[in-house]
């Protein structure tokens, strides 16, 4: 697993980020299979209102054998960084 960037890169909100992405989405060759896999983990201020951007990270897994494996990996790594990010 590689760790592509983490930024505080601001949709605004996530409307901001559902607006971006959604177009991308729901393209009709947005479902494929593919050998890389690429998650974009975003944090949110849980505080009244539109919940405004706090952090966000991407990931790349080359070859994933088992998306459990993926998943508790990904896990432990989100939380590494956003600890050195002193988010938690």
């Amino acid at each position: 697993m590689a760790w592509v960037r983490a930024s505080s890169r601001s949709y605004g909100s996530f409307y901001g980020y559902y607006g971006a992405v959604y177009p991308v989405v729901y393209s009709p060759d947005y479902l494929r299979e593919d050998t890389t896999v690429r998650v974009e983990t975003n944090v949110y201020a849980v505080t009244p209102g539109e919940g405004q951007l706090v952090w966000t990270g991407v990931s790349d897994t080359f070859n994933p054998g088992s998306a459990d494996k993926v998943i508790d990996a990904l896990s432990k790594l989100i939380v590494k960084e956003l600890q050195k990010a002193a988010i938690i």
